[in-house]
């Protein structure tokens, strides 16, 4: 199991520092990467930390400790941030009625 993560991570890296070469012009390249970092690191410790509320909630009938919701309340926002940032335009994309570089060649 573990050497399927090692190479699932690795796929997923390379392909997230890929498409930030793609959304991010080098002078924000470092910005992009540590949004990735972030975003990417964040996912994982989210998800892992409700599945753990959810394992480890108290199974009280008035569920007076239900950690459960503040983890997918978390999880929630991360989604959200996530696919904002989807929404971001990207740069490379033509302007119509502007030359690109490759139109050039």
């Amino acid at each position: 199991v573990q050497l399927l993560h090692g190479i699932h991570f690795t796929g997923y890296y390379m392909g997230g520092i890929f498409r930030l070469r793609h959304y991010f012009p080098d002078r924000l390249y470092g910005t992009g990467q540590g949004l990735f970092m972030v975003i990417a690191t964040a996912t994982g410790a989210l998800i892992g930390a409700y599945i753990s509320g959810i394992l480890l909630e108290p199974r009280a009938p008035d569920q007076s400790l239900d950690y459960s919701a503040v983890f997918l309340a978390a999880l929630m926002v991360h989604v959200a941030v996530f696919f904002g940032f989807l929404l971001i335009p990207d740069p490379e994309k033509k302007k119509v009625g502007h030359l690109h570089e490759t139109d050039l060649a």
